[in-house]
């Protein structure tokens, strides 16, 4: 399997569009294209930026050994990783991919305000229903 073929069998396996998937990861359609009929081949940016935002282990994005998943995950996160990729994948909104976004990359300290802020409001919302 080329890494054409491995980057198609990622974005497939997220239901993306060439389009969408371009748009992912900061180039075009044309270029994804390409790269999956092995015109051009992928650059090194671009394979690390695939593998940060679908969670797919990078050597085997370029090489097609070992395992599609990213090993440097315990089974739990990427699970956790997997069911936000899956609510996200494809429709979500700026907004939304954002705040995906915003969470793989927050301190434990940010991520416990959030959670205080989010628990406070619900408690608010509870006391008016």
């Amino acid at each position: 399997m080329t890494v054409g073929e491995r980057i198609k069998m990622v974005r497939e396996s997220r239901g993306l569009t060439q389009a969408e998937f371009a748009a992912r990861i900061g180039t075009t359609r044309d270029i994804i294209s390409n790269t999956e009929k092995g015109r051009t081949r992928a650059t090194e940016p671009t394979l690390r930026e695939i593998a940060r935002q679908f969670a797919v282990d990078l050597n085997w994005l370029r090489t097609g050994e070992g395992d599609i998943d990213t090993p440097t995950k315990p089974a739990a996160e990427m699970s956790t990783l997997g069911l936000l990729a899956n609510l996200v994948n494809g429709s979500a909104s700026p907004e939304a991919q954002l705040l995906v976004q915003w969470i793989a990359t927050a301190t434990e300290t940010e991520l416990r305000a959030v959670v205080n802020a989010a628990e406070r409001l619900i408690a608010m919302r509870d006391n008016k229903e």
